[in-house]
């Protein structure tokens, strides 16, 4: 194990920078296929893309703010002492291989990885069970730092506190380092998209990436698709495929997209956000209601504010969200998903539609099992 560099003054800014340098441990549930939320595809776009990317949610704000939390709780529940590394680490054999570990154990050639679930997640974490990704990510960090074991502890959020130990599975990690190993040499460093497996992520990569007859341009710095030739052509000129600072109203606008009276598109550009090729216009959304704010990555369909504010009841609170949630899909596809994994619920007295999370009845009626 190498320390590639102290993270103690290290900027966020310089922090992600190093990150574009390796796989880290995040990054190889997703590359094995077993991540849910990320595909090959989105670590493929964030190590070759130009830009450096601070992405950031809610779920990863509770997740940095509690995790000293889920320390303490797991020093509580062992009698371990754990202690931050303040470093990102390196394997010496493979140097692609990067961990920016949570906690180590003290006196013990171990370590911690801190996690927090939502209760509506509470099912993949009961009994002995974790989510493959995490696991993959703890062996990932083993491979790197050449521990014997790796512990992975969860606060359920208002439900429960639980940790596993992971041992060392040489034979795992022989296999994880040669699926990096081939990712980064394969795709990242030859500047290939990864191939499609026949899985169901691999299958949404190829829903998003290759709609239609798409021409795709390949080069070592990035991937780019386009529906058209002239979006092709246009991807040339780096100044039609950016962020586009609309400097009048101070807010960025990613894409280009110009409309006339009838909303036919005069001219458009879509630019590389968090996960896809889209337009976005959060001045728009906020301060036009008429005039488009939002276009997927997958067709043309053109969003404004009272698009937004039609498919959430008329709610500016779930509209915003949405807008502000929606990177590459449609709002409609966001809402289902939000729907269908319980985040959000249709009260079915009142209609009004809510954030299901640790709440017992829509807090607009008091209506019970909503």
């Amino acid at each position: 194990m190498k320390k590639l560099i102290s993270t103690n003054g290290l900027s966020h800014e310089d922090w992600l920078k190093y990150r574009k340098q390796g796989i880290g441990g995040s990054d190889a549930g997703a590359i094995c296929g077993l991540n849910p939320y990320v595909s090959p595809m989105s670590v493929f776009y964030e190590k070759t893309s130009l830009e450096v990317e601070d992405y950031d949610n809610e779920s990863m704000r509770q997740g940095r703010d509690l995790e000293e939390y889920v320390a303490r709780r797991f020093m509580e529940e062992t009698g371990l002492k754990v202690r931050r590394s303040n470093a990102m680490y390196q394997n010496e054999e493979y140097p692609f291989m990067l961990a920016n570990v949570d906690r180590l154990i003290s006196g013990e050639n171990m370590g911690l990885e801190c996690k927090t679930a939502s209760a509506y997640n509470a099912d993949k974490w009961t009994g002995d069970s974790v989510p493959a990704h995490y696991e993959i990510q703890c062996h990932h960090y083993m491979a790197v730092t050449g521990a014997k074991a790796w512990y992975l502890a969860v606060v359920i959020l208002g439900r429960e506190f639980k940790y596993k130990k992971i041992e060392r599975d040489e034979e795992l990690i022989q296999n994880l380092i040669a699926i990096e190993k081939e990712f980064w040499e394969g795709h990242v460093l030859s500047g290939n998209i990864p191939d499609p497996d026949g899985s169901d992520i691999s299958n949404e990569v190829i829903n998003r990436y290759f709609p239609g007859e798409d021409v795709m341009l390949r080069s070592k710095d990035k991937v780019l698709a386009f529906q058209t030739w002239e979006q092709f052509v246009g991807a040339v000129d780096p100044s039609k495929c950016s962020y586009k600072n609309d400097s009048q109203k101070g807010n960025e606008v990613i894409g280009i997209c110009i409309v006339d009276g009838d909303r036919i598109l005069q001219e458009f550009k879509r630019a590389y956000y968090q996960q896809g090729w889209i337009f976005k216009n959060p001045y728009a959304f906020k301060n036009e209601p008429q005039k488009p704010c939002y276009v997927p990555e997958l067709s043309n369909t053109i969003y404004t504010r009272e698009d937004f504010l039609n498919m959430c009841n008329d709610q500016a609170d779930i509209a915003e969200i949405v807008f502000e949630a929606v990177d590459w899909q449609h709002p409609e596809t966001y809402l289902n998903e939000q729907y269908t994994t319980g985040e959000m619920t249709i009260c079915n007295i009142c209609g009004k539609i809510f954030l299901s999370y640790e709440v017992e009845g829509c807090p607009y009626c008091s209506a019970n099992g909503a």
